[in-house]
């Protein structure tokens, strides 16, 4: 599979939660916040029915052929996600590739509320930052943080099989109101 790049805005002083998904190729993610807009700049135009506010879209070709796929909060459509059930996750956030240690790590299952929960045989990973450590990444409210980071999740067997679900750059909002 191949990992799926998106920019991540993380608000410092709120909490940050976000869920995605882990699918067949050649599309590897969905992110719940831009799910209406899956599809969108396709060829093919997504189904006309089941439009319920909050249903995510997956289109497992991106052609003129896409087989639409949809998630109703309970199952997926026409689509198999990978299944987490025993799979464990980790995500770092630095400042580049080269920083031998990361500003902000996240593994599962969260505690806390910091960290990342599988959802099993649904594919899901909910990221969890609270709004304590969001601000711990700056605490003295410099500005311009920002960097890459990339979430893996990875099951017990030996040799141990790594999934990269997404990859890409992050950047921390500063908040002025505090």
């Amino acid at each position: 599979m191949v990992a799926a790049n998106y920019d991540i805005f993380i608000e410092q002083g709120s909490t940050f939660t976000m869920t995605v998904y882990s699918l067949s190729a050649p599309t590897t993610f969905v992110p719940n916040l831009l799910a209406e807009l899956i599809g969108q700049g396709g060829v093919a135009s997504r189904p006309v029915n089941g439009m319920i506010k909050g249903n995510l879209w997956y289109d497992a070709t991106q052609g003129a052929t896409a087989r639409w796929s949809r998630w109703d909060g309970t199952t997926w459509n026409n689509v198999t996600p990978t299944d987490l059930t025993n799979w464990s996750g980790r995500l770092m956030f630095k400042r580049n590739y080269q920083d031998a240690s990361a500003l902000l790590s996240l593994v599962s299952p969260s505690a806390s509320g910091l960290g990342l929960d599988l959802g099993g045989t649904h594919g899901s990973v909910t990221i969890k930052i609270p709004a304590a450590s969001a601000t711990a990444v700056d605490p003295t409210w410099q500005g311009n943080v920002s960097g890459v980071y990339d979430l893996e999740v990875f099951d017990g067997s030996s040799p141990i099989q790594v999934i990269r679900i997404m990859q890409g750059k992050w950047v921390l909002g500063i908040e002025s109101t505090r």
